[in-house]
């Protein structure tokens, strides 16, 4: 009944319909049509019920306020007159199924071969029969006859070739995914220095970073269709909820014209994953750094919270680790500190080290 009313059905209408229920095929088509009036194309909307009868046909611009398609595709190798272009899994589907026949045909081959089928030549004193083997067993044998010309295997030939065969078609694949046996996890045949493995390594991460590439644009692409399609569409009044970090939720309500911009939104597509990267990277450069500046505090300082962003702390955690920190470089401060010395007076050298720290954090702090 639920969905009858979401369809425009109403209770007087009931009766009409037969008490059970009737399962139909509704298929929507997103097609440009010939305008003769306006001699252009425009985009259109057509519903079909079991490709019959044509339930809807409408202009795009008329249902949604917009005329682009509501939907993005992508692909890792676009081409200009094909939308749905090869994939990374067409690539490698091909040759998938042909190392499915050649495994199924060394199988199909051990197994005739297990079966030790013969040829034999039919006689009056001699007629074949089958066996239980096992040990002791004594088997009839032609009377008076050789029985190598009376009895002989049906020969089978082997597929020896068949693994070598599956293992450089597997690297023919590799080559051309990127996914090779070091990305997967597995060493590869033969002596390789780490120089190589690094450089392996690195042209996979280039392929896969080339298709992310065209992953990102399509994702681009949602976030602006949908602040166009919602800028079309807009409610009166929208909801809007926010979870702190203790899991409570704060609603707002947001009239239109609040979120409107008539300068627009430009959307920022971020991947995680290569974010952590090009941090960890960060990282790693900055331990270069450090081992050529071992003594910059300040240097070691600024390492010290990029390494701390990289595990996502909150910032009452960030906090605790500062001061906690902090405590410990006044305490080596303090027992480093000559005989003649005040407690609590820092040197003229500690004095100007603590400023430019303080500086130095004040800009992390801001950044």
């Amino acid at each position: 009944m639920k969905r009858l009313e979401e369809m425009g059905v109403t209770n007087k209408d009931f009766p009409y319909f037969a008490g059970g229920d009737v399962i139909v095929n509704l298929t929507e088509h997103f097609t440009k049509v010939w305008n003769t009036q306006k001699k252009e194309f425009e985009k259109r909307v057509v519903v079909y019920i079991d490709d019959k009868i044509e339930l809807l046909n409408e202009k795009l611009e008329d249902l949604i306020g917009v005329d682009f398609w509501p939907f993005v595709t992508w692909v890792e190798d676009p081409e200009i007159n094909d939308i749905y272009a090869d994939s990374v899994a067409d690539l490698i589907r091909t040759p998938n199924k042909v190392l499915n026949v050649w495994f199924s045909q060394l199988i199909e081959n051990r197994t005739l071969k297990n079966f030790q089928m013969h040829w034999f030549l039919p006689g009056q004193n001699y007629t074949p029969q089958t066996y239980t083997p096992g040990p002791g067993v004594m088997l009839p044998a032609p009377p008076g006859d050789d029985i190598n010309k009376v009895i002989k295997p049906v020969e089978i030939s082997g597929l020896d070739d068949t693994f070598a065969a599956i293992g450089a078609l597997t690297q023919i694949v590799e080559r051309g995914s990127g996914a090779t046996a070091i990305d997967k996890g597995q060493p590869e045949k033969g002596q390789q220095t780490l120089g190589e493995v690094q450089i392996l390594v690195g042209k996979a991460m280039e392929r896969s970073t080339a298709m992310a590439k065209f992953y990102r644009l399509a994702w681009y692409e949602l976030a602006v269709k949908w602040n166009k399609m919602m800028n079309a569409n807009a409610p009166k009044l929208l909801k809007l909820y926010k979870q702190g970090r203790s899991g409570k939720l704060y609603q707002k309500s947001v009239m239109a014209g609040e979120w409107k911009s008539a300068a627009g939104f430009e959307p920022i597509v971020h991947s995680t994953s290569e974010q952590e990267s090009e941090n960890t990277k960060s990282v790693q450069k900055f331990m270069f750094i450090l081992q050529q500046f071992p003594n910059n505090f300040a240097l070691r300082k600024i390492a010290q919270r990029r390494m701390l962003e990289i595990v996502d702390l909150t910032p009452e955690e960030l906090k605790q680790v500062e001061e906690g920190e902090k405590q410990m470089t006044n305490m080596m401060n303090a027992q480093g500190q000559p005989q003649g010395q005040q407690q609590g007076q820092p040197s003229p050298e500690q004095a100007q080290l603590q400023t430019d720290i303080q500086s130095q954090m004040k800009q992390l702090q801001t950044v």
